[in-house]
Order: C-alpha cells, then structure tokens, then sequence
C-alpha cells in the first residue's frame, strides 16, 4: 500500500503543532518560516510576530550564540546536539535557560534548505543543579559535622568535617546506614527521635558515636526534616558538634562530686567527734579554770576582811589587784566560752520582737546605766527580725554595754537606737557620744583580743565585739560602724527582716 503523501504531512504538521517542546524552521536566512504553539508561548509572543523575521528581529536581548549556532549548522551541514543558552525573552521578566539542537534540513537533491531547532526550557532544571551545588560547596566549606540522610538513615551527604570528627571517608560512608556506621546511642529510643522529627521537623540532643577506630565520640546533635511539595519526608540535615571533653569533664566531676561527698561525710563524723571533744574541754575550762580563779577572789576578799587592818596601804592594794585581776580572768574565760560556743552550735532562728528584746537588755544593764547616768532612748517601732533570741540578746547587751563604757569620764553617755529598712534586711543602729573610733581601727575592732585603750582606761576582755560579730553572721546578717574620733560611734548589725501582715 503506498502512503499517502496529504495525510503524511497532515501529521507531520500536527505531530509539529502539538509537540511539548519548542520547535522551528528557518529558512536559509535565519528567518522563522514555521514555529509551534510551544515556542511561541516559551518566547512569549504570538506566531505571527516571528514568521519571515530573524532572531535578532524577534528576541533582541537573546545572546549571539543563539544565531551563531544555526548558522554553523548552516554552513557545515553537522548537528548541534544539546547546546544550553541563557537570556531573556518577552515570557519572562527573569533570566531563563533553554537547551537547543540544531539540525539541517535537505532537499531531494541534500542541498541545505533550512535549520530545525528544538528547544526545551530547563530553567527549572539548572536552578536545582546550581542549588545542590551550592548546597554541597556549603556542606564543605561548613565548621560543623554535616550529615544528610534519608528518612531511613542511609547517608547522602557526608562532608569534611564528618570525615575528621568520624574517620570514614565520604566513600565509605555514602550509602551507608548512618546508625549501623556510627554505631550510635541514642538518650531515648530511636522510634521517638523519629517521631519528633515527623511531629516537629526537629530534634536536638546528645548522642554517642564510635569512630572507624572504636574511640567513643559525644555530639550535641541537632536534626532538622526536610519535606517536598507534598509533604513527604524527603531526607534529615544532621548537625553535629563534638563535646566529648565536656562530657568527660562532667562525668570526672561527677565521680569527684561522688567523692567529695563520701569524704564529707567523713569529716562531717570526724567532727561531731572533735565537737564532742570541743564541748568537754569547754566544760574543762569552765570548771577547772574558773574555780580556783573564785577561790582567789574569795580567799583574797577573806584575808581583806579579817587581816586587812593589819595591813598597811600596800598590802590593802596588793590585795586589791588580787582580786581584779582574777576578776578580769574569770570575765575572759567566759567571754571566750561564750565566743567558742557560737562558732560551734546550731542556732534556730525564729522572729524575734527587737523592742521586747531591749526592753530586757536595758532591764539586765539597769544597774550600770545609773552608775553612769547614761541616757539611752530606743525608737518605739523597731521591726521583728529573724534570729536565735539568746545570741541576738548578748549581741545587743554587748553593744549597749560598749556605748556607754568608752565614753570620756567628763561626758555623761548618751546612745540613741533605731532602724532602718534595707531591702529584705533591717538595719539596727546604736548610736553613742563616746570616744569614737578612727577610720584605721574601724575592721581590727571587730577581732579577739583588739583593744584600743588600756584596761586602766576602760576594763573589758576584748572579745566583746567579736561576738558580736561572730553571733551576727552566724545569724545570716552583717556588722559595721561609722565613727568620729572625739565625737562618739554609730554601730550597726543586719538581720533578715520579717514581714508582718497589716
């Protein structure tokens, strides 16, 4: 049967027409004798505006080597297979990508009629080549340990820093199970780091790897999950950092914490022995020092009551100076008791009402403040603090009692008490007008056996604020005085104040 010609070219004209690439004819001038629906819409123009016209006519802002590679092939009669052009044309306001052969058309008699030019846009196509090559260049140039992976953990991307921190090669790990490479342990089961990838899209923590060489790595790992167009789980970014050193360090810290505590308790034991042993001699001193320092005062004040008119001037003084001085031993032996006990004991603190409690210091220190005639006035709205009663009752005895003590014979002592709110603390002034104290004594007063006078001048141990010092602290609070040589002192303690409701 021979083929009819009308309806060969009736196909090949539709097959032409309704083809899903860009097709074109041009005569030997380079000029568009045919083109077809796809090209016109690719180019962005009607059919009409291309026909009997040139390239350069049609699409001004495509590059030369649109027309040069047709008229090669023009020229030389070979094909041009697969050619990739980039530019501009009427469809797009964006730079597009075609690739184009070319082919020569003949005559019955293989004279060059013409060119045919296919063309496909692979805008798209390049844009997703260049994208992974950029990723991959970043993935390179990256400082951190970059996997990609597949929703199933086999390895699609392994960079440099992978290869260090790991020691398998990109090679080696390519196509490998990321978990059976790594070997990889994992904080909480592997289903549920899928399950937050899926639920989320991320998930961070630490895991533990095994190198190519078996040396345990720690990472801080955190997994983002990458979806396509439609939402399917497409592959999994995983970012790594190794902290093994701060793994290692937490555990060594660990067992020494673990240590520590052991040999705490340790000490804690071996203390409460010494603090046993603490309190006996304590006692010790109390009764063994103390009793014949009584028997002193009292077989001295004997012999003054029966001999002393036997006695001369000096006799009478030697006595005297007897008993002042066994006087003073006993007043040091109890102020150190009492500075020994409030390094060593608990003490439970409680709200404590402080205008009740100078209410019973001034009652305790009546006889002295008439000896001196001293004027105390105590502000009537001093607030309750937290404190241990008894240590905070020989703070302030210790402060009053110093208040009118260093004052010069020819004053008569005045001290004012008040207080003052700082934050969640309350300041407890004492004011007096005695001797003061100069800027450079101001931190040595507050030490054992610190005297700045004489005891000729004003009798007293030296301890005194020391304890105050030592019962303040031990109750969470703070010391400190303001003075003026010659004008009088201003000292003051913290304690935690307790809020009262209205």
């Amino acid at each position: 049967m021979t083929p009819d010609p009308v309806l060969a070219r009736r196909l090949l004209e539709e097959t032409f027409e309704h083809a899903p690439m860009g097709l074109a004819v041009f005569d030997t001038h380079l000029r568009y004798v045919h083109i077809n629906a796809a090209l016109a819409a690719l180019n962005g123009l009607p059919r009409e505006a291309h026909l009997n016209r040139t390239i350069e006519e049609v699409l001004p802002h495509l590059p030369r080597t649109s027309t040069l590679s047709l008229r090669r092939v023009l020229e030389t009669g070979v094909a041009s297979i697969n050619e990739v052009m980039s530019g501009f044309v009427p469809a797009s306001s964006e730079r597009r990508t075609w690739s184009t052969t070319q082919y020569p058309l003949r005559d019955e008699t293989d004279r060059i009629v013409g060119v045919a030019r296919v063309v496909v846009d692979v805008t798209e196509q390049k844009r997703a080549e260049e994208m992974q090559r950029e990723q991959a260049e970043l993935l390179a140039l990256a400082n951190e340990t970059v996997i990609v992976r597949t929703p199933d953990s086999v390895i699609t991307a392994w960079n440099g820093e992978a290869e260090k921190m790991y020691g398998y090669t990109a090679a080696q790990a390519l196509g490998r199970n990321s978990h059976a490479l790594l070997r990889t342990v994992f904080p909480i089961s592997p289903d549920a780091v899928m399950a937050a990838l899926l639920n989320e899209g991320f998930w961070q923590g630490e895991l533990r790897h095994e190198r190519d060489d078996g040396e345990v790595v720690h990472v801080l790992s955190r997994q983002a999950l990458q979806r396509d167009a439609e939402g399917t789980p497409r592959a999994i970014l995983e970012v790594n950092w190794d902290i093994t050193s701060r793994v290692r360090a937490e555990q060594a810290l660990q067992q020494a914490n673990v240590t520590l505590e052991r040999r705490v308790e340790e000490r804690t034991a071996e203390l409460s022995v010494l603090n046993e042993q603490l309190e006996a001699f304590s006692y010790t001193v109390a009764h063994d020092l103390r009793t014949p320092l009584r028997s002193m005062q009292g077989f001295a004040e004997a012999v003054r009551e029966d001999y002393g008119a036997a006695l001369d001037e000096d006799g009478r003084d030697m006595l005297r100076r007897i008993a002042q001085s066994a006087a003073r031993m006993d007043a040091l032996i109890h102020d150190l008791l009492e500075y020994s006990r409030l390094s060593r004991v608990e003490l439970p603190l409680e709200p404590t009402a402080l205008t009740a409690l100078f209410d019973v210091v001034l009652e305790h220190l009546h006889e002295l403040l008439a000896s001196k005639h001293a004027r105390v006035q105590v502000a009537n709205d001093l607030p309750v603090v937290l404190a241990q009663p008894k240590t905070l009752l020989l703070v302030v005895t210790n402060l009053l009692t110093n208040a009118v003590k260093f004052v010069p014979p020819s004053r008569t002592p005045a001290v004012d008490v008040w207080s003052e709110l700082h934050g969640e603390y309350a300041r407890i002034l004492v004011r007096d007008n005695g001797v003061g104290v100069e800027a450079r004594h101001q931190e040595r007063i507050w030490r054992v056996f610190e005297r700045l006078h004489t005891t000729e001048e004003y009798p007293g141990t030296g301890v005194g604020l020391a304890i105050v010092k030592k019962g303040v602290e031990r109750m969470y609070g703070r010391v400190g005085v303001t003075a003026t040589p010659g004008e009088g002192s201003c000292f003051w303690f913290e304690l935690p104040v307790v809020r009262t409701s209205p």
